[in-house]
């Protein structure tokens, strides 16, 4: 099965699609970004993207894990952090 990027604004379903696939035995990959927010949600000091979202963007280059190369994975991942900085600026 060739790679699907599957991208969409907060809410979307993004998460929602990913588990079900999960759950129909197709491989599929957690967003890091997700996994941020709620590992350091935990932290009394975590950096949260509402909070400093150039922070956040900067701790997740630094963990990202991707399970091969793909500038196609690379790229969706900017493509959530500009979709999260521009929801944040309409102020939603």
């Amino acid at each position: 099965m060739k790679p699907v990027i599957i991208s969409g604004g907060p809410g979307a379903g993004k998460t929602s699609l990913i588990r079900a696939l999960g759950a129909r035995g197709i491989a599929t990959f957690e967003e890091a970004s997700r996994r941020l927010i709620e590992q350091q949600s935990r932290l009394p000091d975590g950096i949260l993207p509402w909070d400093d979202l150039p922070g956040f963007a900067r701790l997740c280059f630094d963990v990202i894990e991707v399970p091969f190369a793909s500038l196609a994975l690379r790229a969706r991942f900017v493509i959530d952090v500009l979709g999260l900085e521009q929801a944040q600026a309409s102020g939603n």
